[in-house]
């Protein structure tokens, strides 16, 4: 669900909810890759599909036609991601795909563009984001905790200057 509010012309406020789902795909249920132990990896039969729920809320204004801006606070919790899970001590030594890993992940994004001429714009853009993932008992993964920036789309860590 998107709600937007434009309460004068040039700003918008909106908010989005959205709940997404992520069916498996043959190769988290098929794959088997041989190998000894403990490389040899299996599909889980029973993955289930990972879920997503997402709140979003956001603002942007184009205070002058040179100039916008916009920032947007978010917070995305995340369920039965899919993991590395070890086999049962008294079964085969395979690692199966699983569904082990959930957690949240939270932060802010802000972007600016000024057209310093009309061959030049200048664009800045940045995050902060907190991420709290956490792997279920029996995951081969760890738990991964990160705050701050983080690489974003290109590589670019905390904030990205664009010029073109």
């Amino acid at each position: 669900m998107r709600l937007a509010w434009t309460p004068r012309e040039n700003q918008l406020v909106w908010s989005a909810l959205a709940r997404g789902v992520r069916a498996p795909a043959r190769l988290d249920r098929d794959v088997f890759i041989p190998g000894t132990a403990p490389f040899a990896v299996g599909g889980g039969p029973d993955f289930p599909s990972e879920i997503a729920e997402v709140v979003e809320l956001g603002y942007r204004v184009q205070p002058t036609s040179a100039l916008s801006y916009s920032i947007t606070a978010f917070h995305h919790r995340y369920d039965r991601l899919r993991s590395l899970e070890l086999a049962p001590p008294d079964g085969e030594a395979v690692t199966i795909v699983g569904n082990g890993i959930e957690g949240d992940v939270a932060g802010i994004e802000a972007w600016g563009a000024w057209q310093a001429t009309n061959g030049w714009q200048l664009r800045l853009g940045g995050f902060l984001m907190d991420q709290d993932l956490d792997p279920g008992p029996g995951s081969a993964a760890g738990r991964v905790r990160h705050a701050g920036p983080a690489a974003g789309a290109g590589g670019c860590r905390g904030f990205c200057l664009l010029c073109g």
